[in-house]
């Protein structure tokens, strides 16, 4: 045997690439268990990868004597009671578990399924010593039917960092007692390191006060994710979180409005905020109760509002001009041609000089310009990804125009994803020259045009050929664009020919 591999950090590595380097499941499977029946210094380090994470019980249960249990179909049973001595193997195994995926869901994703009769079995014959099944468990996605929910608890151990819940379940005598005090409100004694939340389908208002009660007796999580509703008191007390860095909250539909948070100094430490389904006002007044901003990350997707709303959502936007770096906005709906979204507007993200990441999708028709573009290139010089929503959805005759890339490109050396609508029939340009004079990408690969109106296809496909070579994906949904990506295709494929 090579001396690195008596090391057993070494070891534990070449396990980790064995486990991660591929993708077929049985393969890497059977060569960490080979590896662990090779010698007793490969056995540790070759099981902690091989059972490092589990999407159902049903491995475990196997682990006991073969007469303990049964299989049926995708169903595992017992078929007697396991003996104190046999949970030896069980134990074994059991705290090498690192990650679970658990769902009672029955379907091809989820082949092995351990139903409430297991878990119940499990629970009364374990041994006095074992508190919880997977004694060193550290995430876990839990959705399971209202007569598994209570046995949660047999898991949440107190090395859990990362719980993920899912209430998407029948709503009976037993799932209704659950979301009062038996659970969820003790996670902070039951899990004192868990830092990590995700609580899905918060959609009743029994479920809404239990979870609420829950984050209530929370106060040091870095990461909270919920999709339902929580009431007002639990959204203050969240806002107050010293060390809350990703905030995702989505309120259903059908589920009342809350008062948004007041005051200031909210959210000291968030980097992360995505938010679905508020008003744009609400939007509004729990950012500007960030007084002290140091998001990096901004993802919101609200209801129609007129464009007020949105001069003041990009000012209270800016105000993370130092840190923000990826934004996304979405309005659903469909407003009028009344009003519009103008490159004013858009202005005011100019401020933020480190952003990469632009994705603005409005329901209102946009009216940008060449103009907006060469601020873009001035204030944007780290920039990867710029959307501004390439259907239909802006004001004609569209005011950007081919040339008007230019800035864009030279400003934007690290651009790789463009999306908008220009007005590509003005083509006053020779070809007799470069059109894009002297001003070419090396990275954008991909340039969606949407609905953009075309002119000379020869002299269009030449531009995008001078000034994006390297591009791989280019679309335009528009008449006139079939011949001009077919002719920018073909200019592609005539450059090879010298290589060759």
């Amino acid at each position: 045997m090579h001396q690195c591999l008596k090391t057993p950090q070494i070891f534990a590595m070449v396990c980790k690439e064995v486990y991660f380097g591929s993708t077929d499941l049985r393969c890497k499977h059977d060569t960490l268990a080979a590896l662990a029946q090779t010698c007793q210094s490969f056995m540790e380090p070759a099981f902690d990868m091989l059972w490092r994470r589990l999407s159902s019980l049903t491995p475990l249960v196997r682990c006991f004597a073969q007469d303990v249990w049964q299989l049926k179909g995708c169903t595992i049973s017992f078929n007697r009671i396991p003996q104190p001595s046999e949970w030896e193997r069980f134990l074994f195994y059991a705290r090498r578990v690192k990650l679970l995926r658990y769902t009672s869901l029955v379907h091809p994703r989820n082949p092995d399924y351990a139903p409430h009769a297991v878990w119940q079995v499990l629970n009364l014959t374990r041994p006095s010593s074992l508190a919880h099944l997977l004694p060193n468990l550290q995430t876990l996605f839990w959705k399971a039917s209202d007569e598994v929910f209570p046995y949660i608890r047999l898991l949440l151990s107190p090395t859990l960092k990362k719980l993920e819940v899912s209430m998407r379940v029948r709503v009976s005598s037993i799932g209704s007692n659950l979301l009062r005090p038996s659970v969820l409100p003790t996670l902070k004694e039951l899990c004192p390191a868990l830092v990590n939340i995700t609580i899905t389908s918060v959609n009743t208002m029994e479920r809404v006060q239990g979870v609420s009660d829950s984050i209530l007796h929370l106060d040091t999580l870095c990461s909270l994710h919920i999709e339902g509703s929580i009431s007002i008191d639990a959204l203050n007390h969240i806002a107050q979180f010293p060390s809350l860095q990703s905030f995702h909250f989505t309120i259903s539909r059908g589920m009342p409005p809350i008062d948004s948070v007041s005051g200031t100094g909210k959210f000291p430490a968030l980097r992360r905020l995505e938010l679905q389904g508020m008003e744009l006002e609400w939007i509004n007044d729990l950012l500007a109760a960030i007084t002290v901003s140091v998001i990096e990350t901004v993802n919101l997707i609200f209801p129609l509002h007129n464009p007020t709303g949105w001069q003041a959502l990009l000012t209270n936007l800016s105000l993370s001009h130092a840190t923000l770096r990826i934004l996304k906005l979405k309005e659903n709906g469909h407003a009028g041609t009344d009003n519009s979204i103008n490159s004013d507007t858009l202005r005011t993200l100019l401020a933020c000089s480190y952003i990469t990441h632009v994705s603005i999708h409005p329901a209102h028709k946009l009216d940008l310009d060449d103009q907006l573009l060469q601020g873009f290139s001035e204030a944007w010089p780290h920039l990867r990804h710029l959307d501004l929503g390439y259907q239909d959805l802006w004001l004609k005759p569209y005011h950007i125009t081919l040339k008007g890339l230019l800035p864009l490109v030279r400003g934007c050396p690290k651009l790789e994803h463009l999306e908008l609508l220009l007005n590509a029939t003005a083509t006053n340009f020779s070809l007799a020259t470069r059109p894009g004079m002297g001003t070419s990408s090396a990275t954008l690969t991909t340039l969606k045009l949407g609905y953009s109106p075309v002119g000379d296809p020869a002299k269009v496909a030449a531009f995008l050929f001078d000034v994006f070579p390297n591009a791989t994906t280019i679309t335009g949904n528009d008449e006139g664009w079939t011949e001009t990506l077919d002719l920018f295709n073909l200019f592609k494929t005539m450059r090879q020919w010298p290589a060759q």
